[in-house]
């Protein structure tokens, strides 16, 4: 996953789940947005990409994702770390 972060929104992308068509065939991508250990944000989407506006400067973030098959099979989240620079230097 990688991430890009201006001073007021912070995108997130992801590439397709590589686990073929176990559980069925790819549906959705469920995420959350967290903050401090709390869901700030959450939703469905079928893009390998979403943005948050966000203030980006002065917080911490930790995005999941995963896959939702046609199955009803949900793959473990993934998880990434955005940390902002506030305070550093």
């Amino acid at each position: 996953m990688v991430s890009k972060a201006n001073s007021s929104s912070i995108t997130f992308a992801w590439e397709k789940c590589a686990c073929g068509t176990r559980g069925g065939v790819t549906q959705s991508y469920p995420y959350r947005l967290l903050s401090n250990g709390e869901i700030i944000t959450s939703g469905e989407t079928t893009a390998l990409t979403v943005t948050f506006d966000v203030a980006v400067c002065d917080e911490d973030y930790t995005f999941e994702v995963t896959t939702k098959t046609t199955g009803g099979t949900y793959m473990p989240y993934a998880q990434m770390d955005f940390r902002s620079n506030a305070g550093a230097g």
